[in-house]
């Protein structure tokens, strides 16, 4: 026999989901092409040096394949390394241990290319950086910053944007993304290396690239929101 308390919940989740497919999200209206040309506020658009881009985008990896054609510039280890970090929620925190572990190991290249998607866009940054930033790539993950960042929104779900809440998120990205983090990332940027965090564009369905090291070389609020 079914409890009262059960049948009330299943009654008040069929409400719920109802409601939900009855309740439209409102947008700002956009045209299609918009989407190409969008950079965040405080930026110009500069075609010659895009800092957002979709991953699909010919003309991008033809720009690319002529960079890698005429010889990109190496680090100390004379090679041309890349590490691309994958999603996944709680396995950014075995990222962190590979990282941390390749540096006490000594064989960590300087990668001249680092990119991530999900909470490898969290990880890139301090990866990119350097041995100096693994004490807060661990902490970030294994040192109680990152709790509760896949808390559900509940009933939440049905009116709003997303399956989770973003509260927690946007604190760990503002305690650790500061002024300092942006001038190093730059300096870096300066060098010739590369720091790409993957978005997706979900009313195209394609993958979106943000060069976060023209971003940081921008300097201001404007870079740091």
């Amino acid at each position: 026999m079914c409890r009262p308390g059960v049948i009330l919940m299943a009654a008040l989740a069929a409400v719920a989901m109802g409601l939900g497919g009855c309740v439209g999200m409102s947008r700002n209206p956009y045209a299609p092409e918009a989407r190409t040309g969008a950079v965040p506020r405080g930026f110009v658009l500069d075609q010659a040096e895009p800092l957002r881009f979709f991953n699909d985008d010919l003309d991008r990896v033809a720009f690319f394949e002529a960079e890698l054609a005429q010889g990109l510039e190496v680090g100390p280890d004379g090679r041309f390394d890349v590490l691309a970090l994958s999603g996944g929620g709680a396995n950014g925190a075995f990222a962190a241990g590979v990282v941390n572990g390749w540096t006490e190991a000594g064989t960590r290249p300087d990668f001249e290319v680092v990119t991530g998607v999900s909470t490898g866009a969290l990880a890139a940054p301090f990866v990119f950086l350097g041995p100096d930033w693994d004490d807060a790539l661990a902490e970030a993950y294994i040192g109680g910053a990152a709790d509760g960042l896949l808390r559900p929104r509940g009933f939440g779900v049905f009116f709003g944007s997303g399956v989770f809440r973003d509260a927690p998120l946007r604190r760990l990205v503002e305690r650790y993304v500061d002024e300092a983090m942006l001038a190093a990332i730059a300096a870096e940027h300066r060098k010739g290396r590369t720091l790409l965090v993957v978005t997706t564009d979900l009313d195209a369905l394609r993958g979106v690239s943000w060069d976060m090291g023209i971003i940081a070389a921008h300097g201001g609020p404007e870079a740091i929101k």
